[in-house]
């Protein structure tokens, strides 16, 4: 039994028990590292959102904090 306060949810506990859940839904699950480069990630996310946002043009709290980080971390590089 699940007693809060006395339960540790470390990254391992975490990476295991979403492993448990893809496996249970017969997903398959990443062995390794994969072959797609953190950068290709983000460009392949940047692309996908850039598609879906163009369907619902919404700035959201999130987006607006997003932009305002990004814009920082571009001044000072």
């Amino acid at each position: 039994m699940f007693h809060f306060g006395t339960y540790h949810f470390t990254m391992e506990s975490f990476a295991e028990s979403v492993n448990k859940f893809l496996a249970f839904n017969e997903y398959q699950i990443l062995e390794g590292y994969g072959k797609i480069s953190r950068k290709q990630a983000e460009q392949k996310a940047v692309s996908e959102y850039e598609k879906f946002n163009t369907q619902q043009r919404i700035e959201s709290d999130f987006d607006r904090e997003v932009k305002k980080r990004l814009q920082t971390r571009d001044t000072k590089e």
